[in-house]
């Protein structure tokens, strides 16, 4: 399989995916979003599904209306009515798990705030 990779990428040679090295590493990195847990009786997701419907018929509203709509202004302007119920985009690395989302979301009767 290296040797395929290889004839097909004149430009890397075999010691490029040779561990340990001095120069570049590959550094390992995972996207996820989490949903809320199977135990909320799906709760969360069928708040995410409210949530889109909503955004989707409020985008279609200022298009036809001649507005460049713009979906993320559109969700934050809704999404308080659903519980602030979204999926939460997180980085996994080796080295930290981070999570981008700015504001609160209730999680049952629990408000939380997730900080940048």
């Amino acid at each position: 399989e290296l040797q395929d990779i290889l004839n097909r990428n004149p430009r890397l040679k075999e010691s490029d995916f040779l561990l340990p090295r001095d120069d570049i590493k590959a550094f390992p990195m995972i996207l996820v979003s989490m949903l809320g847990t199977r135990a909320d009786r799906n709760v969360y997701e069928a708040n995410y599904r409210k949530i889109v419907e909503k955004a989707w018929e409020v985008y279609n509203v200022q298009e036809s209306s001649r507005k460049n709509p713009d979906m993320t202004e559109i969700i934050l302007s809704i999404r308080g009515q659903y519980g602030s119920d979204l999926p939460m985009p997180y980085v996994i690395t080796p080295d930290c798990v981070e999570n981008k989302y700015h504001g609160e979301v209730q999680i049952r009767n629990k408000k939380i705030d997730f900080p940048e």
